[in-house]
């Protein structure tokens, strides 16, 4: 269980709480954060990101979100890439779902 991130901040319940989100919502979260995230610009940990954003085809933006997720349980696969978008989906524990990524959009 992870918590919700809403327009690049956690997203908080009416009563102030923070948001909990369900294991697929996870995947999909991690997926989206990755993908958008150029790598070695996060100073907390240099390995997360991709660069995705300097890519052209969905042959090697799924290469390289796969090579960035190794370490995870998420099996993803780049069903469209235009450059500034793909969609992606995303398979953990048997549950699936189709993320849009937009690139240059907040989380």
């Amino acid at each position: 269980m992870d918590i919700k991130l809403l327009n690049g901040d956690i997203a908080l319940t009416p009563s102030g709480g923070y948001t909990y989100i369900t294991a697929l919502q996870e995947a999909l979260q991690k997926t989206e954060i990755t993908a958008k995230i150029p790598k070695g610009s996060f100073i907390y940990n240099k390995t997360l990101g991709t660069e995705i954003g300097e890519v052209t085809d969905a042959l090697t933006a799924e290469m390289l979100l796969k090579e960035a997720l190794m370490d995870s349980d998420l099996d993803v696969r780049v069903q469209s890439f235009d450059g500034s978008k793909m969609t992606v989906r995303v398979s953990r524990g048997g549950n699936e779902e189709s993320l849009e990524v937009t690139f240059g959009a907040d989380l």
